[in-house]
């Protein structure tokens, strides 16, 4: 689950040797330390996120959910997205927003569809423990468009149906 630094180290060798080269060891290690506070940070604010987020998502799961249950769980959304977003995580970011799509369009809460919102949320907890900010994941992207398709689906169906 946790992402090392030589991943990091790697890419930037890889994409900037000749800064590599240029850094003397006291200030690798400096921006090594700093890099562990950073993935460290992005790790513990996103777990937390998500396990709210789950909390929330069990909360709708009553026989008659409220609005309130609605706001709680598009509030923890939005914060994984923010949190994808801050640290560079597109995957996580592109499928929190995907289910905030899907709830700020849904009717009313027992409309939600809770198979789709669970996808999200299982999504979430996947990208999240595999270092959701590899834009480029293949297995990722795939998902994040399935999940997209989907909500489109559900806010082209609730569109029909008020019309």
């Amino acid at each position: 689950m946790r992402r090392t630094l030589s991943d990091a180290t790697s890419t930037v060798e890889l994409l900037r040797p000749d800064l590599m080269s240029r850094l003397d060891s006291e200030t690798l290690a400096r921006a090594r330390i700093a890099l562990r506070e950073l993935l460290s940070a992005f790790d513990s604010a996103i777990e937390a996120d998500i396990s709210a987020l789950t909390l929330a998502r069990d909360r709708l799961r009553s026989p008659s959910p409220t609005q309130e249950a609605l706001r709680e769980l598009m509030t923890h959304t939005e914060l994984v997205e923010a949190h994808g977003n801050r640290y560079a995580a597109p995957l996580v970011a592109a499928i929190a927003g995907s289910l905030s799509m899907l709830l700020n369009h849904v009717p009313e809460p027992i409309a939600l569809p809770l198979s789709l919102v669970d996808a999200h949320v299982d999504a979430l907890k996947a990208l999240a423990g595999a270092f959701g900010n590899r834009a480029d994941d293949p297995t990722g992207i795939e998902l994040t468009h399935l999940l997209r398709e989907q909500v489109q689906s559900s806010i082209q169906s609730w569109r029909r149906s008020a019309a």
